[in-house]
C-alpha cells in the first residue's frame, strides 16, 4: 500500500515528516517481489601483477571495463570485463595527474575522473587513451570569492555536458557557535571549476562528535550518528537522505524539489556500550562517554543508484555484524530484500553486473563482479 501524504493521513507521519510536499509513504508491512539472484563473473584480488591497497572508488564503462582506485597505491587500475589487468592510471607525486589521495571515482561518457582530497581538485582521465587530460579545482581564488568563509571541498558528482557538482561543508574552529545549524551547500561548476553564483541547494547537516582539549581539536565520525548523503542520476536528478530516517528526497539537476519517499523503519536500540565498541582510541572513547548519544542507529547505513535508476539501500537491523539491503524501483517502490554481513558491500551496479568488496578473515579485500538477476 502507498499513499501521497494528505491532511488525511498526516497524523500517522513522524512530525517532522508532516508537511513535505508530494511525499509517498510506503507500508511497513511491504512485500519485496522478487528475490536477488547472483552468479560470480569475475574476481579481482591480489596477484602478481598488482597488490590492492585501500580501495576508494569502483567503477565501470559502457564497454564494462572496470576501475578500481586505491587510495594507498595512489592510482586507478583499470581490468578488463573479466578481471584481467590492463594498467593504472596516475601515481603519487605533486605533478600532473598525479595523487596525494584518489576518492569518489566518476565516469562519464568520454571522461575518468578522481578526486584529490589533499589538492583540492579534481583529475580528469580520457576514457578512450587513459592519459591525463586536466585538473578541475574546487579552492581557486574565484571559488573562494563565491564561497562564504569557513567552507571547504567535500565530493563531487558528474552531470551532463562536462558539468559537476562540487559540495561544500563548513569547517570546525575552536570558537564555533555550537548552537547555529550547519549547513552543506551544492553549487553546479564547469570544467574549468567556475561556479554557480549561488549553491543550487542548502542542506542541514548532522555534526560528528568534535573532541577539544586546551591545545587542539579532533573532529571523528561516528557510525552510530546520522549522516547527510546524496548522489545524483540522470535518472533520478538530485538525491538526498539523512539517515536516521528512511526517506529520500529527490531534486532536479538545478536544485529544484520534485518529490519524496519514506518507509517507516524500525531501528536498532543504541547503547552506550556498542557506541564504545566502535573505538579503540582511548581520547575518541572517551568523547563518547560524555557524549549524548541518540537512542536509535540510523536507519540507513548507505545507498546507491544504478544505471537503471534503482535504489541500493543499505539497512541497519539488530542481527549483529549483518545488513540488510533492500532494493526499490525508481519510484521507490520495494524490488527485493537480501541480508549480506558487514563484510560484504555493493559498491556499483550497471548492466545487470553487480560488484562488490568482499572482506575475508585476514582482512583482505577483493572485488567480485557478479551477474544479476531479480526473478
Amino acid at each position: 500500500m502507498l499513499y501521497s501524504c494528505s491532511s488525511a493521513n498526516e497524523g500517522t507521519l513522524p512530525e517532522h515528516l508532516q508537511g513535505i510536499e508530494n511525499l509517498t509513504v510506503y507500508s511497513e508491512d511491504e512485500a519485496p517481489r522478487f528475490q536477488i539472484s547472483l552468479q560470480e563473473v569475475a574476481r579481482i584480488d591480489d596477484s602478481d601483477d598488482l597488490i590492492l591497497g585501500r580501495i576508494s572508488g569502483i567503477q565501470t564503462d559502457k564497454n564494462d571495463r572496470i576501475f578500481i582506485s586505491d587510495d594507498s597505491e595512489k592510482r586507478i587500475n583499470v581490468y578488463t570485463p573479466d578481471g584481467e589487468f590492463i594498467q593504472s592510471i596516475g601515481r603519487s607525486g605533486q605533478g600532473p595527474g598525479e595523487f596525494e589521495t584518489v576518492h569518489n571515482l566518476m565516469i562519464d561518457e568520454a571522461h575518468i575522473y578522481a578526486q584529490d582530497f589533499n589538492k583540492r581538485m579534481v583529475h580528469s582521465y580520457l576514457l578512450s587513451t587513459m592519459e591525463f587530460d586536466k585538473s578541475i579545482p574546487m579552492m581557486s581564488e574565484n571559488q573562494r570569492s563565491v564561497l562564504p568563509d569557513g567552507y571547504f571541498p567535500g565530493g563531487f558528482q558528474v552531470l551532463p555536458e562536462g558539468q559537476f557538482l562540487f559540495y561544500y561543508g563548513q569547517s570546525f574552529g575552536r570558537n564555533d557557535d555550537e548552537s547555529e545549524q550547519r549547513m552543506d551547500l551544492i553549487y553546479r561548476a564547469d570544467r574549468e571549476g567556475q561556479l554557480s553564483a549561488d549553491p543550487i541547494l542548502e542542506l542541514e547537516t548532522v555534526d560528528p562528535i568534535v573532541l577539544r582539549t586546551d591545545n587542539s581539536i579532533s573532529v571523528f565520525g561516528a557510525p552510530f550518528l546520522a549522516r547527510v548523503l546524496n548522489s545524483f542520476s540522470p535518472v533520478q536528478g538530485i538525491v538526498v537522505n539523512r539517515t536516521d530516517w528512511f526517506l529520500f528526497k529527490k531534486y532536479d539537476e538545478n536544485g529544484n524539489y520534485r518529490r519524496a519517499f519514506y518507509y517507516p523503519f524500525p531501528r536498532k536500540e543504541l547503547t552506550r556500550e556498542a557506541a564504545l565498541n566502535q573505538y579503540n582510541n582511548e581520547g575518541y572513547r572517551r568523547a563518547v562517554r560524555g557524549y549524548d548519544l541518540p537512542e536509535t542507529w540510523p536507519a540507513v547505513r548507505e545507498f546507491l543508484i544504478d544505471d537503471e535508476g534503482r535504489f541500493w539501500v543499505s539497512t541497519i537491523i539488530d542481527e549483529e555484524g549483518m545488513f540488510e539491503w533492500w532494493v526499490l524501483d525508481e519510484q521507490g517502490n520495494l524490488l527485493a530484500k537480501q541480508i549480506w554481513p558487514s563484510s560484504r558491500t555493493v559498491e556499483h551496479v550497471q548492466n545487470n553486473y553487480l560488484y562488490m568488496t568482499e572482506e575475508d578473515e585476514m582482512g583482505l579485500v577483493e572485488v567480485v563482479k557478479y551477474r544479476l538477476s531479480l526473478n
